[in-house]
């Protein structure tokens, strides 16, 4: 067999290899299949992806992240409480979206709806949370 034909043959393999996982990630098949765009299945995935990172970490530091963000809480509360920092409730209030007069159901409810709006990337954080909790 001389050097043509095994680059040949090398390029017809990597070329059936690099089809066949084509047709496996066809983007268009599978947003026919689940009625979405193509952009909206990306959008899924990286929320998935995102998700199951998160989860993976957590579930290796969860007990670090915990108590650095207790550690952190309890810190700024007591530089605050002796005006050594100041923080601007207003404008934290006015980042976050969350009024004065806001209410716990008031913010559930407002959380509730914006999950319904957006059902399926809830749905695929949850999913990639849990998988890359089990994995982790």
């Amino acid at each position: 067999m001389d050097k043509s034909t095994a680059a040949a043959t090398a390029t017809e393999k990597v070329t059936t290899w690099v089809d066949k996982f084509k047709s496996y990630t066809n983007l268009d098949g599978f947003s026919e299949r689940f009625n979405i765009s193509s952009q909206q299945f990306i959008e899924v995935i990286a929320y998935l992806g995102v998700a199951f990172f998160v989860g993976f970490i957590f579930k290796k530091y969860s007990r670090s992240i915990i108590i650095g963000l207790i550690a952190i809480v309890v810190a700024l509360v007591f530089l605050e409480a002796f005006e050594i920092v100041t923080i601007d409730w207003v404008q934290l209030r006015q980042m976050t979206g969350v009024h004065p007069q806001d209410t716990i159901s008031g913010l559930i409810s407002m959380w509730v709806e914006l999950a319904r709006t957006h059902i399926m990337l809830v749905i695929s954080m949850i999913l990639g949370f849990f998988i890359g909790y089990k994995v982790g």
